[in-house]
């Protein structure tokens, strides 16, 4: 019986294939990325909410279906914060978020403050992962 164990855990594997699991070296992912800058007076205000939309041909069907968009803002243009991203300023609180579609990325500000001010200039970067799937 023993003998007979050892034969079919032998046997188990010689017969299994070896898959490869390399992994991809760094820098062959299919990643780009675009810096928008919005101006204070670039900005839609309707129903509490501002609104923008950026148009970049990074965004195509294949990065939709298969890849990712990802959307990040700053406001010194050395740290970068991914969106949504909810900020608190002393007269309420500021909301991103966006929407991704072919082309294009709308971006949300729920403006919840005592005042109706705009978000201001603000620099946003946008990073298209192609075929991640």
């Amino acid at each position: 019986m023993k003998y007979l164990l050892i034969i079919t855990l032998f046997t188990c594997l010689l017969s299994c294939k070896k898959t490869d699991t390399t992994p991809t070296p760094a820098g062959d992912a299919n990643v780009q990325s675009q810096l928008f800058n919005i101006n204070n007076s670039d900005w839609s205000y309707v129903n509490n909410v501002y609104s923008y939309t950026l148009y970049t041909s990074l965004i195509t069907d294949n990065v939709l279906n298969t890849g990712a968009v990802q959307l990040y803002i700053t406001q010194d243009g050395v740290n970068y914060i991914a969106l949504p991203f909810t900020e608190y300023p002393a007269a309420g609180s500021l909301s991103f978020n966006y929407e991704a579609k072919t082309g294009q990325i709308a971006i949300y500000a729920d403006a919840n403050y005592t005042q109706t001010a705009s978000p201001g200039a603000v620099t946003f970067k946008v990073v298209v992962i192609d075929d991640i799937l």
